[in-house]
């Protein structure tokens, strides 16, 4: 569920009791992922990780469940 003014203090509420994290409504993280070497640009999606990525990003709520994500950011860009 999409935050909002009316349903934070819920959202918080469940945070704490399930995760023993405070102050918090959902959670951001990000991640690798592996792709073939592209033909024009090669240099900008090789990651410091040592292989050709683009960038996933994602927003979950207290349940787990994705409520937004990005994708496809070149992997050489910074988190």
């Amino acid at each position: 569920m999409k935050p909002t003014t009316i349903n934070i203090k819920p959202m918080i509420s469940e945070f704490v009791a399930s995760h023993h994290i405070p102050y918090t409504i959902e959670a951001i993280d990000g991640t690798h992922i592996p792709i073939i070497v592209p033909f024009a640009k090669h240099a900008s999606y090789h990651c410091r990780k040592g292989f050709y990525t683009c960038l996933l990003q994602g927003i979950c709520d207290v349940e787990c469940k994705f409520w937004d994500y990005d994708f496809g950011w070149v992997g050489g860009m910074h988190d």
